[in-house]
């Protein structure tokens, strides 16, 4: 049991360095941007992440892909992936 608290507390600081090194790369103005296109001109996430991505920049940015392609630099064998853009739905 005790090694399993110790599993718990080291996977939650690595998780709270990946979270900080995210949040150093997001602009508050792009999270601003985002959410006047959102809420106050009806956009819907996927419209926002195809067709005003140059708006808010910074929070398209696929951290995991990026974090993939650098382990594995082999692009034949890579199918073509589906973004999610998970931080334009958390900020949602």
């Amino acid at each position: 049991m005790n090694s399993y608290i110790l599993f718990c507390k080291k996977r939650t600081k690595e998780r709270s360095v990946k979270v900080s090194v995210l949040l150093n790369k997001i602009k508050k103005e792009d999270i601003m941007r985002f959410l006047e296109l959102h809420h106050v001109e009806k956009f819907d996430v996927p419209f926002i992440a195809m067709y005003r991505k140059e708006q808010c920049l910074s929070l398209l940015d696929d951290f995991e892909q990026n974090e993939v392609e650098n382990e594995d630099n082999d692009d034949v064998g890579q199918a073509r992936q589906l973004k999610w853009h998970k931080v334009l739905w958390i900020i949602k």
